[in-house]
C-alpha cells in the first residue's frame, strides 16, 4: 500500500498523519491449535486450525496511539481477522503518543525523535531505537532523553547510547544507592 500527500489513518487503535505511508502486508494462516491425541488413536497428519480462530480472537486493546512523521513505513502481519504490527519505521519528525491508556490514570507513552525503528512489533523480542536531537522515550513514570534511546521489551530494559538523562521512580523504601545505574541502563515495567 502506498499513499502520498496529506495522509491520515483513523482506526480504533491507531491514528496516523504523514506525507508518505508505505505498508506491506503478510497474510499468514490463523494461529494453529494442536489437536490432542487420544491414547491408542491415530496420529494427526498436521495441526488443525481452531474452528473459532477467525471468530473469537482476543479482545481488542483499549490502547490508542497517534503516530506522526514525514515518512511512515510499516509491515503488518495478518492472521485470519487479526492484524499485528511487525515492523515500523518513521523518518522526519518521528513521534508516537499514546492517546488512550490501558487503564485510567496511567501516564501515557511518549516517543519522539528524528527517526524511530520498531522491530518485532508486539512480540517479546520487540526492540525500539529512537534517534534525534534529542531522542525521547517515556511514560508510566520513566523518561529517557539522549542522542539514541533504545528499549528491548523481552529484556525489560531501556538504555541510552552515549550521554543522556534518565528519570526513574524509586520504589518505596529504597534509596538511590540501591538502584544500579551502571551503563546508563535501567529495567522498565512493561505497559
Amino acid at each position: 500500500l502506498l499513499a502520498t500527500g496529506k495522509v491520515s489513518v483513523d482506526s480504533p487503535q491507531l491514528i496516523a498523519q504523514t506525507a508518505r505511508l508505505e505498508a506491506w502486508f503478510a497474510n499468514l494462516p490463523p494461529a494453529l491449535v494442536q489437536q490432542p491425541i487420544a491414547p491408542g488413536g491415530p496420529l494427526p497428519l498436521a495441526p488443525f486450525p481452531s474452528p473459532l480462530a477467525d471468530r473469537a480472537g482476543p479482545a481488542p486493546s483499549p490502547q490508542q496511539f497517534k503516530v506522526v512523521g514525514d515518512l511512515i513505513q510499516m509491515r503488518i502481519v495478518l492472521r485470519g481477522k487479526q492484524a499485528e504490527l511487525d515492523e515500523l519505521i518513521i523518518r522526519g519528525t518521528a513521534r508516537i503518543d499514546e492517546t488512550r491508556t490501558p487503564e485510567p490514570g496511567q501516564e501515557p507513552i511518549h516517543i519522539a525523535g528524528d527517526s524511530l525503528t520498531l522491530r518485532g512489533g508486539s512480540t517479546p523480542d520487540a526492540k525500539i531505537e529512537v534517534a534525534g536531537h534529542p531522542a525521547e522515550l517515556g511514560g508510566r513514570g520513566i523518561s529517557f532523553i539522549g542522542g539514541v534511546v533504545n528499549m528491548h521489551r523481552g529484556e525489560n530494559r531501556a538504555w541510552i547510547d552515549g550521554p543522556g538523562e534518565a528519570t526513574l521512580p524509586i520504589p518505596e523504601g529504597d534509596s538511590l544507592a540501591a538502584i544500579p545505574l551502571a551503563g546508563a541502563s535501567a529495567p522498565v515495567r512493561e505497559p
